[in-house]
This record gives C-alpha cells, structure tokens and sequence, in this order.
C-alpha cells in the first residue's frame, strides 16, 4: 500500500481515475469502491500516441487542487509535476492501494502534459489545448443508491463508457444534467420504492376490510333480514376500500374546465382616425463575429474533444454560450474542465464575442 504524509490526500488519492479527452486516457478497473478494506484504488493512464512534456496529475478536496508527486507516492499542495520532460507512450500504472479509511464521497482526477517547464494552471501551456485534459471520477464508501451501482460490476449502471461518471453527465460536474439540487437522483425521479409502499398499503387496507365482512357474514347466517345487513355492510366495505393510499407520484387530477359568462354586447365607439405611421427605425447591425470566432479557436473550444470546429454541431452544449452569464457561470463552477477559463482571465467582453460568434457562426 503506498503512505501518504497528509490524510486528505489518502481521501483524495482513493477517488482517482481517469478519462480520455483527447491526448491520454484515464481509467480503472473500478470507479465505484468500497472503502471496508474489501477492495482496492487502482489508476492507470493510457497515451494512445506518444507525448511529450512535464506530466501533472491533480485531484480536488474541499475545492483545494493537491498535485501527485514523488513518484506517485503522495500529494501536496505545490504545483510540481509527477514527470518532467519525458515522453509518454501506452498503459501505466499511477497508484495501487487499499480503499480502507477513506471518507465517502466523490473524488475527480485530472491529468494534463503540459510544453516543459510551464505553468500548468495556464491553459495555452497544454499539449493539444482545452482537449488535452482527461479526467475520471471515482465514488468511494456511498451506497448503491447514490452510485446506481445495482449490478456490484464496479460502475453505475449508466456509465456505460465506465469513465466513473454518469452517461447523461456531460458538463462532468458528478452530478446528472437535470440534478440540479445534488441529491443523485434525477429531479423528476419517481422512485420504485415509494410506490411499491403505497401499492402495499392499498392491499393491507382492502384485506382488513374484507376480513370484517367474512366475519359479519358467519355472525349472521340464516338470518334472511341479517343476510341483506350483510349485503349493505359489503357494499359499504367496497365504497371505503376506494379511498386507498394515494401515489404521490402520480399527476395531479386535471379539474373540468369552467365556461366563462358571455359579456353583453357593447356599441363599439366611433373609430378615430389612424395616426400617420411612424418610420421604422433602422435595423441595428449585426455585431462582428470575426473576434469570436478566433477566441473560439484560441481558448481551445475548436478541439474535437471540447465543442467541435465550429458551434454548428452543437457539440457539448455550446449552443448554451449564446449567454455570456451561463458560460460565466460554467466557468466559475468548473463544469466539463471549464475553470481553466477564469484562471485564463477572459473577460465579459470576450465572453459576449463568443456568444455573438456561437449565435452566428460564418
């Protein structure tokens, strides 16, 4: 088992994993790991192609980047990179280790090579741009209902890529696109569970009230009037059996529209003479797209990886940057990698070009 000089960096070693955005791959035989001690944390990267530069690999606790060093061996909060200078080509092995002792939660892991000898939280330094980031997701000590790990195979059950998040993730935030209060279920979500209990309570109720009719029914055998009493007490048994248990979960009855009263009939007045129309104003131009479209391919967002050459294939949502304060938002929330933006400093200004540019691309 590899030591590490500070516990967050055992909790956050114990989430790595990796995924591929375009230069390298992370991955892992399990994205979803228990942490009893019963099974272990193992991280690998692949470089389909050979790359060369300084190798970083970083992961996230409590909103502080811990960087992996001394031969992957622990964490710290320098910036220094894992490799320096060296060429990388295939699988390797980054850490292999025991998931005892690591608190439940979601762990992210990156991985970027970056020109030798720069700054790595700088994102024109990577090789390959923006694409160049691969990232991975480990779950660790959740239960089932919160991984979606129904079937023990080490992986939610719609993770089909086994890139450790969900298939509908695709800003990579850990969370499903239409969770949107963190609570790992989708917000429409109506959950098998709830409504096997109320089916359950609807039986129980309709059982009680037929035991209460078999027994008034024996009590009063022979008995030609006491028999009718029998026959009424059953239909009553019946009437109360339909008030049962309502499903939540099932939509609201729809009330009969009501008719509006037809007003009486008013004189209409004298038309007024129609005042001369004014001239229509002078259609405003259509804003420049030409500095858009070059921060579009500067930033990185052109990668086959990121948003596509150009906005028309709607790749990843790009259509959402039509508005400068949803991607200013992304970029504050680190959604899909996107954070690497602030630290580029884009300005609103530039923001709105690329919004102008996504809204026309020519």
């Amino acid at each position: 088992m590899k030591k590490f000089k500070l516990k967050p960096v055992v909790l956050a070693l114990g989430l790595s994993v990796f995924s591929q955005m375009a230069t390298a791959v992370l991955f892992s035989d399990k994205a979803v790991v228990k942490n009893d001690g019963s099974e272990r944390v193992i991280a690998k990267v692949n470089f389909p192609k050979p790359v060369s530069g300084d190798l970083y690999v970083a992961t996230q606790v409590g909103g502080q980047y811990l960087f992996l060093t001394n031969g992957g061996n622990e964490f710290t909060t320098d910036v220094v990179p894992l490799a320096s200078n060296s060429e990388y080509v295939g699988e390797h092995v980054l850490f292999d280790f025991s998931g005892a002792g690591i608190a439940p939660g979601r762990y992210p892991l990156y991985q970027v090579v970056t020109q030798p000898g720069t700054d790595p939280l700088d994102f024109t330094n990577w090789v390959g741009g923006l694409g160049g980031l691969s990232s991975f997701q480990y779950s660790i000590g959740l239960p089932p209902s919160v991984t979606n790990d129904l079937n023990n195979d080490g992986f939610a059950d719609d993770d089909l890529n086994h890139d450790g998040f969900h298939d509908d993730d695709l800003d990579r935030d850990g969370y499903h696109d239409d969770d949107l209060n963190r609570d790992g279920l989708h917000d429409q979500e109506c959950t098998d569970g709830s409504e096997r209990e109320n089916d359950q309570k609807s039986k129980d109720h309709e059982g009680n009230d037929q035991e209460g009719n078999d027994k008034e029914g024996n009590d009063k055998e022979g008995n030609d009037q006491e028999g009718n009493d029998k026959d009424n007490n059953d239909q009553e048994s019946n009437d109360d059996s339909g008030s049962e248990y309502i499903n939540p979960c099932a939509p609201a009855p729809v009330p009969a529209p009501v008719p509006a009263p037809v007003p009486a009939p008013v004189p209409a007045p004298a038309p007024a003479p129609a005042p001369a129309p004014a001239p229509a104003p002078a259609p405003a131009p259509a804003p420049s797209t030409a500095k858009g479209k070059a921060l579009y391919a500067g930033l990185g967002c052109a990668a086959s990886s990121c948003h596509g050459a150009t906005p028309v294939s709607g790749q990843n949502k790009i259509g959402k940057a039509i508005n400068p304060a949803v991607t200013r938002n992304a970029i504050v929330n680190n959604k899909g990698g996107m954070g690497v933006l602030s630290r580029a400093g884009i300005t609103d200004a530039e923001l709105q070009a690329i919004a102008d540019y996504v809204k026309n691309p020519q």
